[in-house]
């Protein structure tokens, strides 16, 4: 993984990507792009931001009942975090 890594950070061209790697993701990505009832659309934020937002989502809904618990597990994760 990690030579694909490696190889794709320095590629010039484009790729479309499919994963549910967050590290492999984090490293390689510039752009991320969700589908989601039929349409796909430009993320502006990082994994995490998508994850909490994913999450909110579900919570409202009641599919979720741990919401604040899962936030801080995301943000605990995030090496950008604030201190």
């Amino acid at each position: 993984m990690d030579a694909l890594m490696d190889a794709l950070k320095v590629w010039r061209g484009g790729v479309v990507l499919i994963s549910h790697d967050e590290r492999f993701i984090n490293n390689v990505c510039n752009q991320l792009w969700v589908c989601a009832d039929g349409t796909l659309s430009k993320w502006l934020g990082d994994v995490s931001s998508y994850k909490v937002r994913m999450a909110s989502c579900l919570a409202k809904e009641g599919l979720l009942i741990h919401l604040p618990i899962l936030q801080q597990l995301i943000v605990g994760n995030r090496k950008d975090k604030p201190t």
